[in-house]
């Protein structure tokens, strides 16, 4: 009889046990489910949060339309290769009539104030205009001071160059100097 009491009491704690692990594990699961209702209401709050916000309009070269001469700068004799353009700025995008005509539409683009000119106020730009049926791109870098326009424009294919051209022009709206 003393075997059979010992034998059912530990059967006892031991259900006793495993219940109470149970339970404790069904309040873990629970208590972590809790949670990650709570970071999935966090996450949905956040994107409600984060409004896509228009870019900012660019009033330094935004609307404003340069002639220039543009160089390829791979032909054996640059001088004989120059063609005119026209390059736009318009709802912060930059198009080149002559690379439109090509395959590369308009582009964003970035513009800053060149800090390391402190005699005048130059200012910088960069884009980059991808023609998605050749796989290629143009990477445009130049510069505007107020009066001259100038900069390059680099063909790229799988970050390999090219064609290299560079330009220079004025503002359409001002007189040639």
């Amino acid at each position: 009889m003393r075997k059979t009491t010992i034998l059912g009491t530990f059967l006892i704690i031991c259900f006793a046990l495993t219940n109470s692990n149970a339970f404790a594990q069904s309040k873990n699961d629970k208590a972590k489910g809790k949670e990650e209702k709570t970071e999935k209401k966090d996450a949905k709050a956040d994107k409600k949060d984060t409004k896509k916000v228009p870019a900012k309009k660019d009033t330094i070269l935004g609307n404003k339309v340069f002639v220039v001469e543009v160089i390829n700068m791979d032909a054996k004799k640059a001088t004989k290769n120059k063609n005119e353009d026209v390059i736009e700025f318009k709802n912060n995008k930059i198009k080149s009539k002559f690379f439109d005509a090509e395959g590369y539409p308009a582009a964003d683009y970035t513009v800053t104030l060149d800090s390391t000119n402190t005699e005048e106020k130059v200012y910088i730009f960069e884009a980059e205009s991808k023609n998605e049926a050749e796989g290629m791109s143009i990477k445009w870098e130049g510069t505007w001071d107020g009066e001259e326009f100038s900069g390059s424009a680099n063909k790229m294919k799988k970050d390999k160059p090219k064609g290299a051209f560079e330009f220079k022009g004025y503002e359409k709206s001002k007189k040639k100097k």
